[in-house]
């Protein structure tokens, strides 16, 4: 074997090809093989000495970071190992969006709530920021938030009119694997609660048998 490489360049994400190369003697037998996702893939001579084969990324298929190596058979004689140049990462799922706030169908008592979002890519590559996207309403906000590989936070300017609202979220990895998140909170004007009491004076000592009144004024 006189060399051995591939063309990738970038993380593969489901469904992405990768191709390998291998040169050394004319006639042979040659696969190459990316441990602990595929073995010993069959590589066809397309000229004299020079063998390709291909593999496709799956679904299923994960590697943080894996090494690609060649060999060849030839004349009875079995090439040691080669490697690659690099290494190779296959991530084909999403990042996750792992929490987010105001919650899903709250009611919040402030026009100027803290909306946000929190992201996970557990044994991928981590969320590119560039890549998210926030829109309130309809309304895309991305450049008014705070924004890292790992969450987004927003707070409006503008106070946000009594009612429902509606968040949606959009991020990517660095291999381009996409995961959206939508969900609705309402702001209300006026308190839920008002008033919270008890008909004993605050300090007095209650005995056993005494009779305590707690009151809740809120909305019905």
């Amino acid at each position: 074997v006189t060399s051995f490489t591939t063309d990738v360049s970038k993380p593969l994400r489901a469904g992405d090809t990768l191709t390998a190369t291998l040169a050394g003697t004319p006639g042979g037998k040659a696969t190459f093989s990316i441990p602990g996702v595929v073995e010993d893939i069959a590589m066809k001579e397309t000229s004299p000495g020079v063998y390709t084969g291909t593999y496709t990324a799956t679904k299923s298929a994960s590697a943080p970071r894996a090494s690609v190596l060649g060999k060849l058979v030839a004349g009875g004689v079995t090439s040691a190992l080669i490697q690659a140049p690099g290494t190779l990462i296959i991530d084909t799922q999403p990042p996750k969006i792992t929490d987010f706030g105001p919650a899903r169908d709250a009611t919040v008592e402030t026009e100027h709530p803290l909306i946000y979002a929190t992201f996970s890519h557990n044994g991928g590559v981590e969320v590119d920021s560039a890549a998210t996207k926030i829109t309130l309403d309809g309304k895309d906000v991305t450049s008014d938030a705070s924004v890292t590989a790992s969450l987004f936070t927003y707070k409006p300017s503008d106070a946000l009119a009594s009612g429902g609202h509606t968040v949606l979220v959009t991020v990517a990895d660095g291999a381009g694997n996409v995961a959206t998140q939508s969900w609705g909170f309402k702001v209300s004007t006026s308190k839920v609660i008002q008033s919270f009491t008890t008909n004993e004076p605050s300090g007095k000592a209650v005995g056993a048998g005494a009779t305590v009144v707690f009151t809740l004024k809120a909305q019905p």
